[in-house]
């Protein structure tokens, strides 16, 4: 009998260690780079709204300071619905510059502004606790969808999901770890969301991106 009590013990002791949520009780600050990649979703969507070349270039001059390479998380999708609209990727830097000197409309002093930017950013190689190193991943959630990416991260180090969206919809971020415990979230009426935690041990978290919009949005996700 005291046998079989103390299996029982071990066992709810074990499922209390599973159940642990995988993040510290501190959460990390906000990192220089996630600070100009909020910079520079400001200026993306200031350009569009006004036409602005200079602020499509200066998001772009920005942008080649941050530490990125291509993600290649692969993306799974929950419900939705296709809709047609232009597309317009949040930050992309051929498309920018290729906008911004549409809006420049032929004005040599920002033509010149614009080509300087471009050389500055094909020059740069930058390529903080994912697994594999920073990334930057450029896709489409649809109209009432929830893409879900997943992604490790190493224990002890601090963690950094950046969405910003092309600005048409609301969209929420929300962070679970391997337990499905609700790590963080950020569900305000933007497009533009941020989440940030320090993972107790190595593990794998699911990330997902939910468009409450009756459009798609074509939106960029940093992963640090």
């Amino acid at each position: 009998m005291k046998k079989f009590l103390f299996l029982l013990a071990a066992v709810a002791v074990a499922n209390v260690a599973m159940a642990q949520e995988n993040v510290a009780d501190q959460k990390p600050e906000v990192s220089p780079e996630i600070q100009t990649l909020e910079l520079v979703g400001g200026l993306v969507q200031y350009g569009y709204d006004n036409y602005s070349a200079t602020a499509l270039a200066q998001a772009v001059e920005l942008y080649a300071t941050v530490p990125t390479q291509k993600g290649n998380e692969e993306k799974t999708a929950e419900g939705g619905v296709d809709t047609a609209k232009d597309q317009r990727i949040a930050i992309n830097v051929e498309q920018l510059l290729k906008d911004a000197r549409e809006f420049a409309d032929g004005d040599e002093v920002v033509l010149a502004y614009i080509s300087k930017v471009e050389a500055a950013a094909q020059a740069s190689t930058t390529t903080l606790g994912r697994v594999g190193g920073p990334s930057e991943t450029h896709e489409c959630v649809l109209a009432g969808s929830t893409d879900v990416y997943t992604v490790r991260f190493y224990g002890g180090e601090s963690a950094r999901v950046f969405v910003v969206g092309d600005g048409d919809t609301d969209l929420d971020l929300y962070v679970y770890d391997e337990n499905d415990n609700l790590i963080d979230s950020d569900t305000d009426n933007l497009d533009v969301c941020l989440c940030t935690w320090t993972p107790r041990w190595t593990g794998t978290f699911k990330i997902k991106i939910r468009n409450w919009g009756n459009v798609r949005n074509y939106y960029t996700m940093y992963i640090d």
